[in-house]
């Protein structure tokens, strides 16, 4: 079996809000991975840095997962994904690498478009494998999806949709269409993070398809970007992700 560690879809543990608004925090944060699934044994770590520049954001995400099933390790996995994203939403590079019990696969792509929310395309190249994605008006790159999302819970808005090139997980073009639901997690206390953990922060569902599978996602956001909690259930199968410690980091004065 194997489950990759990013594959949630559009949302990042880190989210970005609109400008103008009280925009994403920089921050360095560290999640720990569990999967369910029947005869599996699972444990990894998630480690995610969101940076911006005047100009520019910047995110790297590693992830480690290790699954054992009947006493023994059947996969172990690394990866590693990097994005820029300018701030002006109109252009996106990005480049992830994979390593599977010791098999290395290399994805990039290059986005651009016409502003943001607006029309463009994506250049995908997947170890040697190339394609090109259009994306149509009102589409949205990693952070400018997430500020919409963001814009849409501090509105009040109890549903809404997001359409945005994944550049994180499934590599394509997703509409997700979000929920304000009651939590599914289990109380647990968040890390001391003044600034970053403030606030209730909402908590959303979305179900969608990514070629021919349904996913099924839970997160809880904060006012300040930071997501505590994550739930990814794919058929059989549950990932959850939990906020271990996260650390301010500032951006750079323009």
């Amino acid at each position: 079996m194997r489950v990759g560690v990013a594959a949630f879809g559009l949302v990042w543990l880190g989210l970005a809000t609109p400008a103008g608004a009280a925009e994403l925090k920089g921050h360095l944060a560290t999640y720990a991975l569990t999967v369910s699934h029947p005869g599996v044994e699972a444990e990894g770590q998630l480690l995610i840095s969101a940076f911006r520049n005047c100009k520019l954001w910047t995110v790297n995400q590693t992830s480690s997962l290790e699954l054992g099933s009947g006493g023994r390790t059947v996969l172990v996995m690394v990866q590693q994904h990097k994005s820029e994203e300018t701030v002006d939403g109109r252009s996106m590079k990005s480049s992830s690498e994979a390593i599977v019990n010791g098999q290395k696969a290399t994805i990039t792509s290059v986005g651009t478009a016409s502003g943001l929310g607006g029309a463009g395309k994506v250049e995908l190249d997947q170890g040697g494998t190339k394609r090109t994605i259009d994306l149509p008006d009102g589409a949205y790159f990693g952070i400018g999806a997430s500020n919409k999302m963001i814009e849409a819970l501090e509105a009040g808005k109890k549903q809404f949709t997001v359409v945005g090139f994944d550049a994180v997980g499934t590599n394509e073009l997703l509409t997700q269409t979000y929920t304000v639901v009651a939590s599914p997690f289990a109380a647990a206390k968040l890390p001391e993070a003044p600034g970053l953990l403030g606030g209730a922060g909402w908590t959303v569902k979305s179900s969608f398809d990514v070629r021919g599978v349904p996913r099924e996602v839970y997160l809880t956001v904060h006012p300040s970007g930071v997501t505590s909690r994550m739930r990814l259930q794919l058929d059989k199968i549950t990932i959850d992700y939990t906020l271990q410690s996260v650390q301010p980091l500032p951006a750079a004065p323009c």
